[in-house]
């Protein structure tokens, strides 16, 4: 994994497992996340609930870090999973760029 590139699964572990390494990893001036949607959308870490990339995302979105993020989800879905909130500041942080190439999963 490179530096400043996380999978979105990884994300939760971190969140669950390492909360100050999550908030570092949140903190990154520069962050690539690899398959949004991946990840568990809750965690628990000692009690309290979070919910990782809704919680990255907002930090960043704060913070207005750069972030690129790989997702196989369409704007409604990430709208329905996520929240309107989450939703909405995806659409003033982010360019978006579809690629229509077949799928070479099979």
């Amino acid at each position: 994994m490179c530096t400043g590139c996380v999978n979105a699964v990884h994300i939760a572990h971190l969140c669950r497992s390492n909360y100050d390494e999550f908030l570092r990893l949140c903190d990154h001036e520069m962050l690539g996340i690899d398959d949004m949607w991946t990840e568990p959308l809750e965690v628990q870490e000692f009690g309290n609930m979070h919910r990782p990339l809704t919680d990255l995302l907002t930090r960043r979105y704060e913070s207005r870090s750069f972030t690129f993020i790989t997702t196989n989800l369409v704007p409604q879905q990430i709208r329905k999973l996520y929240g309107d909130r989450i939703a909405d500041r995806l659409n003033e942080m982010v360019d978006k760029i579809v690629f229509d190439n077949p799928s070479f999963r099979k």
